[in-house]
């Protein structure tokens, strides 16, 4: 696991137990990174989207070279940016009907209550997903596992009963 990665395990870990941690990270993510030491150039702008059980969020990587750990435990997350990175057409597709070109992708179906935004990486912006839904409750046994075992909430892309 990279430095990169402890860092991200340990915000989602902070934004599962802590609402002053949630609410200072959702009003300038930027600056908790940098704190935390990820260093996040002045020119480079952070934005944050909330995956929820109806919202799931994907972020296309400027490059394969860019993928994080998130895209390797999920398998369809990871099919689909490897798609997008390696198929400009896809991409594009992907851009504008995001499930129209899973489903092509995959052969089969989006749920028609889940909406699917799909976001690209520059130079100067940085999406970053989290999932905050039944933060600040008790967690389970399973979750705490979860967490513990470095499952982050800050990936992208878990559907149809993906477990984060």
């Amino acid at each position: 696991m990279t430095k990169k990665s402890k860092i991200y395990q340990q915000v989602s870990e902070q934004l599962l137990i802590d609402k002053n941690f949630q609410e200072r990270f959702l009003s300038a993510p930027k600056s908790v990174l940098n704190e935390m030491g990820i260093n996040i150039p002045d020119s480079v702008q952070v934005e944050v989207h909330e995956d929820t059980a109806r919202i799931k969020n994907i972020v296309i990587p400027e490059s394969l070279l860019e993928e994080d750990e998130s895209t390797a435990s999920n398998p369809l997350y990871r099919q689909i940016v490897i798609k997008a990175c390696e198929d400009q057409n896809f991409k594009t597709q992907l851009m504008q009907n995001p499930k129209v070109a899973i489903a092509l992708l995959t052969g089969e179906s989006v749920p028609e209550d889940l909406e699917i935004r799909v976001y690209k990486n520059t130079s100067i912006l940085m999406h970053l997903v989290i999932y905050l839904e039944g933060a600040n409750e008790e967690l389970s046994e399973q979750e705490l596992e979860t967490v513990a075992g470095g499952k982050s909430v800050l990936s992208s892309g878990n559907w149809a009963g993906l477990v984060y």
